[in-house]
């Protein structure tokens, strides 16, 4: 999902020289450095044959949240939006999180968070990246 998001950047912002990521820091095994090195080499396969040796991811690190506002802001935002689309896997409105999803919704310039906004002429740059996860769960057909 990182590496997807950050190659969207790469398509939205034409190839820019230089990315700088700062992953909200988490319990994980995975290596940041080497997703720099998969990135990376994605990004180049993308611009061969002009730029084999494209390689705009410079930093990529763990960031602790709690010091970073933007890690916060995007908390914040993640989980309304989410409230609204997980139906299933939520608290109820009167719940913490689901107060300030529904404070967050009756703010938002869009009709709701749980559906995709419509391009607009005032809005063109801001969209929800919608994600089927029953597709990304399904196994890989055999060929027969």
């Amino acid at each position: 999902m990182v590496y997807q998001t950050y190659m969207a950047i790469l398509r939205k912002y034409g190839k820019p020289d230089v990315l700088r990521g700062f992953h909200g820091r988490r319990d994980s095994p995975f290596s940041l450095s080497e997703f720099l090195r998969i990135f990376n080499d994605g990004a180049s396969k993308e611009q061969l044959p002009r730029h084999a040796f494209y390689r705009p991811m410079r930093q990529m690190e763990y960031m602790n949240p709690g010091k970073s506002d933007l890690h916060q802001v995007a908390d914040l935002l993640l989980g309304a939006a989410s409230w609204h689309w997980n139906r299933n896997n939520r608290g109820g409105p009167s719940t913490p999180k689901g107060m300030v999803a529904r404070y967050t919704e009756a703010h938002c310039p869009l009709d709701c968070l749980h559906k995709a906004p419509p391009k607009t002429l005032y809005c063109p740059q801001f969209h929800l990246w919608e994600f089927d996860w029953k597709i990304a769960a399904r196994k890989p057909r055999s060929a027969n």
